[in-house]
């Protein structure tokens, strides 16, 4: 990101990524991509939580379904986040830091 001074004194900041400014399309594809991604984590642990209620009924331990449903959970979505930071650059630090 760059900054420029405007006549008023106060810094109009230009998001830029590669050298070049983002276009508002641009931005939006950026954005996008960040919240199907950050959905896809999120509906991966709503459906771990319902594949551990039903082990549960099954007569599964806690601690089993910890170890072996959750643990692997935990870092598929690690894995996951990693992945958009990467890709994104500097986008998701700055969403995640709002």
């Amino acid at each position: 990101m760059t900054a420029t001074s405007t006549s008023a004194g106060s810094v109009n900041r230009q998001h830029v990524v590669g050298g070049g400014e983002l276009t508002p399309l641009k931005k939006f594809e950026r954005t996008s991509e960040f919240w199907i991604r950050a959905s896809s984590i999120y509906a991966g642990y709503k459906a771990t939580q319902v594949k551990s209620l039903v082990l549960k009924i099954g007569g599964w331990s806690d601690e089993r379904i910890e170890k072996e449903v959750w643990e692997k959970q935990h870092e598929r979505a690690a894995e996951q986040m990693y992945s958009i930071c990467v890709d994104l650059r500097g986008f998701c630090l700055k969403v995640l830091n709002l």
